[in-house]
């Protein structure tokens, strides 16, 4: 995924008539996602994200945070442990 200022620069440089060659080699990246997001933003008129598919997260940044300090004062823990300690399901 490219960031919110790559897709600024692609629609700016869109605007002062480069080719979707020349953005693509400029900003170094794909020609096809230069096309993607010059062809988004001239159907929404926006450059946002759109949501992602698939399956929804089951842990917070608390409980992703507790996981990693787990880890490191026990690096052999296994993951049936951590869950036990963390009450995770």
């Amino acid at each position: 995924m490219i960031s919110e200022a790559t897709r600024g620069s692609i629609v700016s440089l869109h605007r002062l008539h480069y080719t979707n060659a020349q953005i693509a080699r400029e900003l170094r990246i794909a020609k096809p996602t230069v096309m993607r997001w010059v062809e988004r933003y001239k159907l929404e008129g926006n450059l946002e994200a759109r949501p992602r598919t698939g399956r929804p997260r089951c842990t917070t940044t608390q409980d992703d945070q507790n996981i990693k300090s787990s880890i490191k004062n026990d690096p052999s823990s296994t993951s049936l442990n951590i869950k036990e300690d963390h009450n995770l399901r």
